[in-house]
């Protein structure tokens, strides 16, 4: 498998994914019950990162385009998609027959074997940022759903949940008033306690949230249905 066919797989693959999660997350929205108030968004930072990564490397495929398309048209290509055409390039320089020597054969040769590297880098690194950020933001703020709760440390199923307790309310930086919202949480039996509990956050015996006051009450109602035993 040449590098090329490897990009496009990769690129495939990151396409699939952000559609998947597209996907669960729009048959999640559903089935909401209440978002804690978002932390901090210092991922997107990271996000940015790979968005800075991408730009230089298309920046960098612009090049070896501009020198290659300004060097075979007319002559030999009248479009200029006809150079993102990675198998008719590769005929076109075979074609041409011109020698190692022959300025015209290296920036083609370099175009192929350099230029389309970086423009497939250059998506990939996007689709990633892509993906990363739309996972992130989902990891910003803990959910309750009628299964359970989701966060960044790991996913609770109401089985785990003992009991629950709110506290005073209270208003934020951003005049926005909430209550804090505290799970105790039963030990878990995973086989895996050392991996379970950095990587899927079982370790954990409570889950702390805040929860907008306008939606207090129906969380509540809610959480009394499911969780049986009395508030801690």
């Amino acid at each position: 498998m040449d590098m090329i066919m490897f990009y496009y797989i990769i690129i495939m693959l990151f396409v699939l994914m952000i559609i998947i999660q597209q996907v669960q997350r729009y048959k999640r929205e559903k089935k909401v019950i209440a978002k804690s108030l978002k932390g901090n968004n210092y991922w997107i930072i990271y996000g940015l990162f790979w968005i800075v990564l991408a730009y230089s490397n298309l920046k960098m495929f612009m090049r070896y385009y501009e020198r290659t398309y300004s060097m075979l048209n007319p002559e030999y290509i009248k479009s200029w998609y006809e150079l993102l055409d990675y198998s008719y390039v590769k005929e076109l320089k075979q074609s041409i027959g011109l020698s190692d020597g022959d300025m015209k054969y290296r920036v083609i040769d370099r175009y192929v074997s350099y230029g389309y590297d970086k423009l497939l880098v250059a998506i990939t690194q996007t689709l990633f940022a892509i993906a990363y950020s739309l996972r992130r933001s989902d990891w910003t703020c803990t959910i309750i759903y009628e299964d359970g709760i989701y966060g960044k440390n790991g996913n609770d199923t109401w089985n785990r949940i003992i009991s629950y307790n709110w506290s005073g309310l209270r208003t934020n930086s951003n005049n926005v008033e909430y209550y804090d919202l505290e799970f105790k949480l039963r030990d878990s039996k995973s086989r895996s306690r050392s991996r379970s509990k950095y990587f899927f956050g079982e370790g954990k015996k409570s889950i702390s949230m805040s929860i907008n006051a306008e939606d207090m009450e129906r969380t509540d109602r809610f959480l009394k249905q499911n969780i049986v035993d009395e508030h801690i």
